[in-house]
């Protein structure tokens, strides 16, 4: 059987674990596919999320508490000042968009970090205001699809490499980019599988992303579907490193258009033909 969000959403005390384990964190879904669901997380297991999102930086020789420029929308004062990071939660004037790159300018910062919705549109605005090369080393993106005409915008204008990563609330960190290109799956974390409907996938297939979680045993997701599509690779990923590489991961499968033919096409397809 797979879990669906649906369930997911609706049985929360229904899906903790018995015995119910003690000292839990509570964490609530941003709610961008409908109604906000909360996980509970052992401190464990929230940590190794935490854990698994520096693993990704790493694998591109980035430290962690490197000085670095966050666009995201919580404060949390304490962490950014542990982790050396100036937070813009909004870029929503000009006055904030000059601010971020008067700090960018003067700190140097070697990575910023936000939605690839955040950082193109700060990219955008270092092209308009005149910029005409990366004025920082790395860019951390996640929290929505990354298309490639954001990443041209970001590489060009912000940042010399966009580096791409994918989690959701429920499960942590997912997957991380590394330095050849490929999204590598945190096969310690979680186990990542590709379904089509109720029953899994040939490798190399595409599909829906159904996870089980290997770190929680204070809510432990057994074959969650998380909501978005991709496939995984039948070969190994160049750089060496064993991690399953996820490809053609294509956010919330739920938009998904059908043509005339009946064929079905991820929403996704449009921003391609439109670039």
């Amino acid at each position: 059987p797979v879990l669906e969000q649906d369930i997911f959403r609706a049985e929360f005390e229904s899906l903790l674990a018995e015995p119910r384990v003690k000292r839990v964190v509570i964490r609530k879904t941003s709610g961008t596919t409908g109604q906000r669901a909360r996980i509970a997380l052992t401190r464990d297991a929230d940590t190794w999320g935490w854990a698994h999102r520096y693993r990704g930086l790493l694998w591109h020789g980035i430290p962690i508490g490197v000085r670095s420029l966050r666009l995201m929308q919580d404060r949390r004062p304490l962490r950014d000042w542990l982790l050396d990071q100036r937070n813009f939660p909004a870029l929503d004037s000009d006055g904030a968009v000059a601010e971020a790159i008067a700090y960018m300018r003067a700190a140097r910062p070697p990575l910023v970090a936000g939605t690839p919705s955040a950082l193109f549109f700060l990219a955008r605005q270092l092209r308009l205001r005149g910029h005409r090369q990366p004025m920082v080393s790395f860019a951390r993106v996640g929290g929505e699809q990354l298309f490639p005409f954001q990443r041209r915008e970001i590489e060009t204008y912000l940042a010399g490499r966009a580096i791409d990563s994918y989690g959701a609330t429920e499960t942590g960190a997912l997957a991380g980019e590394c330095p050849a290109g490929a999204m590598h799956v945190y096969a310690d974390h979680v186990h990542l599988e590709i379904f089509r409907g109720d029953t899994p996938a040939p490798v190399g297939a595409f599909g829906d992303i159904v996870v089980t979680v290997l770190n929680n045993p204070a809510m432990p997701l057994v074959r969650y579907r998380v909501g978005d599509m991709g496939r995984l690779s039948a070969t190994r990923c160049p750089c060496g490193l064993p991690q399953p590489v996820l490809l053609d991961l294509q956010a919330r499968s739920g938009d998904i258009l059908t043509g005339p033919d009946g064929s079905l096409h991820h929403a996704a397809e449009l921003v391609h033909r439109f670039e």
